[in-house]
């Protein structure tokens, strides 16, 4: 079926003590990117003058539309 299975307890109940579980289609899902992918390298005084590395990007996904979520009502034992 093509579905990612993530572990969590962090999902809720419902009134019938079955835990729900939201599922999102892929085609409903958009990632955008608020900055790409930034390095910078330089030498580090302090430490020897070894070499310093920082990468670092802000990406950030959402849904499109709110009829590609569907919901599993799951028993656990």
């Amino acid at each position: 079926m093509g579905i990612e299975w993530i572990f969590t307890n962090r999902l809720p109940y419902n009134a019938s003590g079955q835990r729900l579980i939201p599922l999102w289609s892929k085609q409903n899902i958009v990632c955008g990117m608020w900055q790409d992918i930034n390095g910078r390298i330089w030498n580090d005084g302090s430490a020897d003058n070894l070499p310093y590395i920082k990468v670092d990007a802000y990406p950030d996904c959402t849904r499109l539309e709110d009829v590609g979520v569907r919901v599993i009502e799951c028993v656990e034992s």
